[in-house]
């Protein structure tokens, strides 16, 4: 079906005409369906990102007459869809105590328990988006294209926030934090009584 025919259905059910909701919905799923499997991370994530498109046009009809190129704006609402439930499943995962049991897992292997400490610290500190891709990438040992999708980025944005984050651990952990030096300077210097 065309782009044009389309926009005139959702312009039509914007205003109030049934049948034609009716006829762009039936138009439209399997086209959510198929865009929703390529950028959802799983088939359940894809059904849900459909069913949630399809209950936002069904609740907000009025929203179609101001819609110019409907099928630009309904592929983007559903890829906002499957967006949003890869943060919900990253952040499922990835809350504090999620964070800090994965990543002691990761680093149960170190012997220096103060690298480890200073190392989730330094991940929980990270910027959201940067943190997202970090943990994904370093932690989840996805790829960066399984990253992109699961986040809704572009392969290229993924290498740009991985690379920042990188960074930011590597600088923090170059640092040590001034307490530490300053307790280790003042046990490595002997106590005199005057």
């Amino acid at each position: 079906m065309s782009d044009q025919l389309l926009d005139t259905l959702a312009m039509r059910a914007g205003a109030g005409d049934r049948a034609a909701f009716e006829r762009l919905l039936e138009k439209t799923g399997p086209e959510l369906r198929r865009v929703a499997t390529r950028v959802c991370r799983t088939h359940a994530d894809a059904d849900d990102a459909v069913q949630s498109t399809l209950l936002i046009l069904t609740s907000r009809t009025s929203l179609l007459r101001g819609v110019s190129r409907f099928t630009a704006w309904v592929f983007t609402v559903v890829r906002n869809q499957c967006l949003q439930l890869a943060r919900l499943a990253w952040r499922e995962h990835a809350t504090d105590d999620a964070l800090d049991e994965r990543l002691e897992a990761k680093l149960a292997s170190l012997d220096d328990v103060v690298l480890a400490r200073s190392l989730v610290q330094v991940i929980e500190a990270l910027p959201e988006p940067l943190r997202e891709v970090f943990v994904l990438r370093e932690l989840d040992g996805l790829s960066g294209p399984e990253t992109a999708k699961a986040l809704g980025l572009s392969l290229e944005a993924v290498k740009m926030r991985l690379h920042r984050a990188r960074r930011r651990v590597r600088q923090a952990l170059a640092e040590p934090p001034e307490s530490d030096a300053t307790s280790r300077t003042d046990s490595a210097t002997p106590c005199r009584n005057p």
